[in-house]
């Protein structure tokens, strides 16, 4: 076994574990419940990834590739959810002004279902020759990849507020678990931005993820020891992006990739003019 299906294993395994943790203890609030929900996803996310790195046959990889894009959908519900309600104490002025977000969000498990032709452009030509055919992105997986990068910065967004909001020894009962899962979702920003700008489904960006999980689950780990999710209450003000730091870095970072796309592209087409050139003469 290698070293990557053992960190996918590992981070398999240990975020179930906290998911089914965190409702040993009392009260089962939303809060819990949506934390062992988003858990269980990325879990279960880690070990498709697994999977998909064992498989040889390419009409297995694609079944798998769509279910995990099928669990995929269902992350950002979940996390919005509980990134909207942890430690807060006006935690249903949040929901209800979320309200809309948050049902598109349910509906966007329903994607999927309109088929694996959606989600990939597949070169089945490829096959024929003896090579693994490139797992290309279609409209749809572009579009849901889009969508998760979107809520990945959101759930950032209402962590930070969250954090910021804190004082204390509040702040320092959270801190962990907003950290771990901060580098949870910086982790699926990076992840989703790279599959948006080759518009391909990378099994190596996997890896990324589950190096990440395992790193938060750590953070989230050492927090469980100090107190329960439902034990801080603070109250962040209503305001939507407001001195909003996660906002202004993911804009930044989307403006530099989208510059060094650009780039890369200008630099491709004058190459290959160049060359052009050359073989005219």
């Amino acid at each position: 076994m290698n070293p990557e299906h053992i960190l996918s294993i590992v981070a398999s395994l240990w975020a179930l574990g906290l998911g089914l943790g965190a409702l040993v203890k009392r009260p089962r609030t939303l809060t819990v419940w949506s934390f062992t929900v988003g858990m269980i996803l990325l879990a279960a996310d880690a070990f498709l990834g697994l999977q998909v790195s064992r498989t040889e046959g390419f009409e297995d990889i694609l079944r798998l590739e769509a279910l995990r894009f099928g669990l995929r959908c269902a992350l950002p519900a979940t996390w919005l959810t509980f990134s909207l309600c942890y430690s807060r104490g006006n935690a249903k002025r949040f929901l209800s002004g979320w309200k809309g977000v948050l049902i598109t969000a349910c509906l966007l498990p329903l994607a999927p279902l309109l088929g694996f032709e959606h989600l990939f452009a597949v070169d089945r030509s490829v096959p024929g020759m003896g090579l693994q055919p490139a797992l290309e992105l279609a409209w749809l997986g572009r579009g849901i990849h889009l969508v998760l990068l979107i809520a990945a910065v959101l759930v950032l967004m209402n962590l930070e507020r969250t954090y910021s909001a804190a004082v204390g020894t509040l702040r320092w009962r959270i801190k962990f678990v907003i950290i771990g899962l901060g580098l949870v979702f910086a982790a699926r920003v990076y992840t989703s931005s790279q599959a948006l700008l080759y518009s391909a489904a990378n099994p190596g960006l996997g890896v990324f993820n589950s190096g990440a999980l395992i790193m938060g689950c750590l953070l989230i780990s050492i927090s469980f020891f100090r107190s329960s999710l439902s034990g801080v209450e603070v109250y962040p003000s209503l305001a939507v992006l407001e001195k909003s730091v996660t906002v202004l870095l993911a804009g930044a970072y989307l403006l530099v990739i989208g510059v060094l796309a650009n780039s890369s592209f200008i630099w491709a087409a004058k190459q290959h003019f160049q060359c052009r050139r050359c073989s005219s003469f």
